[in-house]
């Protein structure tokens, strides 16, 4: 692990964001964390498996919902943003990430009332599934830009405070 020193120390202008005005210190934490998630997601999309391209196209940065801060402890007042495949592709990247898929039989569900299934213009009463590997794509983007992150994070942080005492002075 590299240790980064930053002018003005990280606990420095961590003090000066709390002593701004109500709600000014987040947004700066908000615009920095979006401003720094560009690497990530770069690296990401670069890694990830294609297809069709959607979880490509998919990855991106959006805030936490109020439910999601619950669920993973994060307060309310805190800046946070997840970074990732959005929408309905969301547990494709999970599978893709973590678990890979194990052989198995794929058939016809039996709520839709079909007898078979289409793959491309081909029908089959049932398709042996080969099963897959885990490919991560997301946890080895964030380990490649780790360090650009937190640069980026910081001197983002630094500029908005610049801009902020500028204003003031």
């Amino acid at each position: 692990m590299i240790d980064f020193e930053f002018s003005p120390s990280v606990a420095h202008m961590l003090k000066e964001l709390e002593s701004m005005e109500s709600g000014l210190g987040k947004k700066a934490q908000q615009q920095a964390l979006t401003f720094a998630s560009a690497p990530v997601k770069k690296a990401i999309k670069r890694q990830a498996p294609v297809k069709t391209g959607a979880l490509k196209k998919s990855i991106g940065h959006r805030k936490f919902k109020p439910a999601e801060r619950t669920e993973l402890g994060i307060a309310p007042d805190d800046a946070a943003i997840y970074i990732g495949p959005k929408n309905k592709l969301q547990y494709k990247a999970n599978w893709l990430e973590n678990t890979g898929a194990k052989a198995h039989k794929i058939k016809p569900s039996r709520k839709s009332g079909h007898k078979y299934l289409r793959f491309y213009g081909t029908f089959a009463k049932k398709v042996n599934h080969p099963g897959m590997k885990a490919k991560p794509f997301i946890g080895s983007g964030w380990e490649q830009t780790d360090e650009v992150f937190q640069t980026r994070f910081f001197n983002k942080v630094q500029t908005f405070l610049e801009k902020a005492s500028a204003k003031s002075a």
